[in-house]
């Protein structure tokens, strides 16, 4: 199922002239998605002699700004995606760019800091979403830091809808939907849908599964001035 999710995401890169849309947004988020690249530097703590691994990028959007913030950038996501990461960063030295999905690649190396982020949701069923993460976090350094981010949470998303704040955002979300531009119309004709959505019980499992293993885990709430924050969750995990 995921391959179908990275050949989608690909042509998205290839095809889509705005990056915001090729990784899954709308134009009228494009403010709220400039604060996701500092969000994430505050939780991983990236220093500058650091490694840095991103397993979907995407178009870059989030790597690229972070590759100023770290010595060395690792890359995973499929063709398309890669392709057009390449030609953004043809003069960047510390870059690696890997094509394919992270599960089926056979990488032996240590990484400081892993971004994983707005890909969890993409990963069925949870079994291989508990792989995927487990193959991540034995993937850092000692004291390494793994950042799972952007997951939607089905319980937190229907308690927030029922809650006077989360109708009047709603509200406003489907106004916005409205006033779509063109490439936000093909990015909506292009969606797939996403089964098996983390609730609150799953979040906790993974949690306690990470910690059987020996790294510490923590659940974060996401900031609410992201696109979604007011309904997605983060999971940070911690190497010894």
């Amino acid at each position: 199922m995921l391959n179908n999710f990275i050949n989608k995401f690909s042509e998205d890169s290839m095809n889509l002239k705005s990056t915001v849309n090729a990784s899954g947004r709308f134009s009228f988020q494009e403010k709220e998605m400039k604060r996701i690249v500092p969000e994430i530097f505050k939780i991983l703590e990236l220093k500058p002699y650091e490694t840095l691994l991103d397993i979907g990028c995407n178009c870059g959007d989030i790597t690229i700004p972070l590759s100023f913030l770290c010595d060395k950038v690792t890359v995973i996501d499929g063709g398309g995606a890669i392709e057009r990461i390449k030609r953004r960063t043809n003069d960047h030295d510390n870059f690696t760019y890997i094509k394919g999905e992270f599960l089926a690649i056979n990488l032996k190396e240590k990484f400081d800091c892993i971004l994983a982020y707005s890909v969890l949701m993409y990963v069925e069923p949870f079994e291989r979403k508990l792989e995927f993460i487990l193959k991540a976090a034995d993937m850092l350094k000692p004291g390494g830091r793994l950042l799972i981010g952007d997951i939607v949470n089905s319980d937190r998303k229907y308690r927030f809808a029922n809650t006077e704040k989360g109708q009047a955002v709603n509200k406003v979300y489907r106004e916005n939907l409205k006033k779509l531009t063109i490439e936000d119309r093909i990015k909506l004709e292009h969606d797939k849908p996403v089964e098996n959505i983390l609730n609150d019980a799953q979040l906790m499992e993974i949690l306690l599964k990470v910690r059987e293993k020996g790294f510490e885990s923590y659940l974060l709430p996401q900031s609410s001035s992201l696109p979604f924050g007011y309904t997605r969750d983060d999971i940070l995990i911690k190497a010894w």
